[in-house]
């Protein structure tokens, strides 16, 4: 007696199925039991066999990104991905990129701050200055502006 094949044992990708092959003989009254292989004509037929649902649909794992790679103008910010199938099997064209362009203009201006100068008086209430220049930086080259008062650090006491 020979079953029907069971279900796959995975939902995608490569499994098994499996059936019930027994040895049975016919008694006089037409009923069945079951007997050992060896009575069976034959070879017994096989009781598993690999099976493949559907492709398995493999998610890439990726890192954080990294920080912009410029903190003043355009860079690269990157990030680790990884295939979660065991086997390695992932499809490349689905494949999530490692880097991407970014940018990032958090320190392209700066003030710049000169020393203070010495008290104009030596005694009761003075006056002291200092140079301050305004930085904006394309690339490597830094140009100088002047600065606006209301945004500018202080520059007298």
């Amino acid at each position: 007696m020979v079953g029907e094949w069971g279900a796959c044992s995975v939902t995608c990708g490569a499994g098994l199925q499996q059936r019930e092959v027994v040895c049975v003989s016919q008694l006089q009254n037409g009923s069945y039991i079951s007997t050992l292989d060896l009575y069976c004509s034959g070879p017994k037929p096989p009781t598993t066999h690999t099976c493949e649902t559907q492709h398995c649909h493999v998610l890439w794992e990726t890192s954080e990104w990294t920080k912009c790679s410029s903190e003043c103008g355009r860079g690269i910010r990157r990030r680790t991905v990884t295939c979660t199938d065991p086997q390695g099997r992932c499809d490349i064209a689905s494949q999530r990129t490692g880097e991407e362009p970014c940018e990032d203009h958090t320190h392209c201006n700066e003030w710049k701050t000169g020393v203070w100068s010495k008290c104009s008086s030596t005694c009761g209430r003075g006056l002291q200055s200092r140079v301050v220049h305004y930085n904006v930086i394309k690339g490597h080259v830094m140009k100088k502006s002047t600065p606006t008062p209301s945004h500018s650090p202080d520059s007298w006491l």
